[in-house]
């Protein structure tokens, strides 16, 4: 037992030695905001989604991926069709390659037959329950997001404004005061920290930012409702105006 004891102690003294470290809790929480390997990807029309959901593939143009998106583990569908705008559908990337547009077996309307896609096979896909609804999001090239986001978000934009847990949980409680507004267009809540220097609260049909207890920025939920990611990232750009000026001082 011994042995086994100092065996593991000299492993353990090696591995400091050589850098090896266990992550810190700190890193795996920064992580879950960070490490954006989810790519959300559109499909065209409904004859793409069928064809990517029987075919457990997604493909896209090599130019739109960075060789810094790399490693992408899921691969999330995002749709504009009559009846739903959004994402329904994610599945874990099996393996990738890139090919040319002709070895593709879908018919696209790219007329240059030798342009380099990647191709991405995937174990299979899985329809998410409710569903992320699209707030803010267009189709185009692709975008990344983390997991974590994508798990926890209701609307589009979430996945890609988001870079913290103090940003996650601010967006939580906003959606909290939306959920009482939708209830009663009147209702109050007590203010809630977002770190030192600021926090929010609900009063009367308005989104309200206080510094030390003084409102600095007010929004009506019906303003933010109709422009969610720049109203969004007007409060974070507010609470975090302390953080910013820390940089250059």
């Amino acid at each position: 037992m011994k042995k086994r004891k100092g065996l593991r102690g000299l492993i353990d003294r090696l591995k400091s030695f050589f850098g090896f470290r266990k992550k810190s809790s700190v890193e795996d929480e920064t992580a879950l905001f960070t490490d954006r390997n989810v790519m959300v990807g559109t499909v065209r029309s409904k004859e793409q989604l069928r064809f990517n959901l029987s075919k457990n593939n997604y493909h896209v143009p090599a130019k739109f991926i960075s060789k810094y998106n790399f490693p992408v583990k899921h691969i999330a569908l995002y749709e504009e069709f009559e009846g739903f705008s959004g994402i329904r559908y994610v599945g874990e990337v099996e393996s990738y390659k890139k090919v040319r547009r002709k070895n593709i077996a879908f018919s696209m309307s790219r007329d240059n037959p030798r342009e380099e896609y990647y191709f991405f096979n995937v174990k299979s896909w899985e329809l998410l329950e409710n569903g992320i609804i699209s707030v803010d999001t267009k189709s185009g090239p692709p975008m990344f997001t983390t997991e974590f986001l994508l798990k926890n978000s209701r609307k589009t934009y979430e996945l890609f404004t988001v870079t913290s847990r103090t940003q996650y949980d601010l967006l939580c409680k906003i959606n909290e005061f939306i959920d009482l507004y939708s209830e009663d267009e009147n209702a109050h809540t007590k203010e809630y920290k977002v770190n030192e220097h600021y926090s929010i609260g609900l009063e009367f049909g308005d989104i309200v930012v206080y510094k030390k207890h003084i409102d600095v920025f007010t929004i009506p939920v019906s303003d933010y409702l109709e422009k969610h990611r720049r109203s969004f990232g007007t409060i974070k750009s507010v609470v975090e105006t302390e953080d910013i000026l820390k940089k250059f001082r």
